[in-house]
């Protein structure tokens, strides 16, 4: 075997056996949680996506990838940080691949003038403190764990319409005033400064441990780049958002993401409700009434994910209460660079 070597993936076909290495090994780590379409990241290719720029490398033995890493270099906010996924085929871990890989990010990282990297590791949900190799392998780097999230997953099958329909209905009991929109792909342009709004919050509302990330900044025009990049990346997305009747405001709104070329799964993503209007089970609202038009609108999806805090104990209640059980634990790490 050769020594190994590093090599950028920058035009299609060196990102499709790139995007190989994720599928085997997310197929081998997880379960119901596939490696993201090589379609859906071809875009990235050709400059930023929706304010991100994507660095795919891979490390190369014997002329073939055998392990990965992609390094998210936000462009808005948070200019000093990076975010990174890495990945090691299953029949070659032990071998020391992933460190060669690990001390490439830094380098790399550090050469980009990034100075925060965080990334995550996996496991069972017990024990609670992180262990295994990808734990030890970031110790050694000095990183050090800063938020514990769960991983729960719905199971459509399991949880009848008519079970949701009726959180949906308790919930709409106490939330007198307030009414839901909702869509599919593009929202009004109307909503844009509203949702822009709750986006920002998304930052600094959840619980985010000891992650020392930045307030990010959001208005219109970055909310409207978000939608374009769901379409130019060929996703699916299904929103609920909930107005207040006597401001006009949307004060609150969830959304679920699917890629048509992956029709069983579906993950939750952003979720919030305006703190001034919490205490009206709108979070449940929301939830419920986007669950059941993600199954009118995609009836092949038979799998939901969604991650939440540890600590994020009102989120995790509505999950549960929706049908949600827990699959595995992640941690998110933070290295601080130079």
């Amino acid at each position: 075997m050769t020594g190994p070597a590093l090599r950028r993936a920058a035009d299609a076909t060196s990102l499709r056996k790139w995007q190989a290495v994720g599928a085997v090994s997310d197929a081998h780590d997880h379960v119901g949680l596939p490696a993201d379409p090589v379609e859906s990241l071809l875009p990235f290719l050709d400059g930023p996506v929706s304010g991100e720029v994507v660095e795919f490398w891979a490390l190369l033995a014997d002329g073939e990838a055998v392990a990965t890493a992609d390094i998210h270099l936000p462009q808005h906010d948070n200019l000093t940080g990076a975010e990174v996924d890495a990945r090691v085929l299953p029949t070659f871990r032990g071998h020391g691949f992933g460190r060669v890989l690990a001390q490439h990010v830094v380098d790399r990282v550090g050469e980009l003038g990034r100075s925060r990297l965080f990334f995550e590791t996996f496991g069972r949900t017990e024990p609670s403190d992180p262990s295994g190799a990808g734990a030890g392998l970031a110790r050694s780097f000095g990183a050090r764990p800063v938020l514990t999230e769960i991983r729960r997953v719905l199971s459509v099958a399991d949880v009848p319409d008519d079970d949701v329909g009726r959180l949906q209905e308790q919930a709409a009991a106490d939330a007198v005033g307030y009414s839901l929109e909702q869509w599919v792909g593009r929202s009004d342009p109307a909503m844009y400064d509203d949702l822009a709004a709750l986006m920002a919050r998304m930052s600094t509302d959840p619980p985010s441990g000891e992650r020392e990330w930045e307030p990010e900044r959001w208005d219109a025009d970055r909310y409207a780049e978000k939608e374009r990049a769901i379409e130019q990346r060929g996703q699916i997305r299904v929103a609920t958002a909930v107005r207040h009747d006597a401001s006009g405001r949307i004060v609150g709104f969830t959304e679920l993401g699917t890629d048509p070329r992956q029709p069983t799964v579906a993950f939750q993503w952003d979720t919030i409700v305006a703190p001034e209007h919490r205490g009206h089970r709108l979070g449940l609202l929301v939830k419920a009434a986007n669950h059941l038009q993600l199954r009118a609108a995609v009836p092949t999806v038979a799998h939901v994910s969604t991650w939440n805090a540890e600590a994020n104990t009102h989120m995790i209640a509505i999950n549960e209460a929706m049908g949600f059980r827990v699959i595995d634990r992640w941690w998110h790490w933070q290295l601080d660079v130079g």
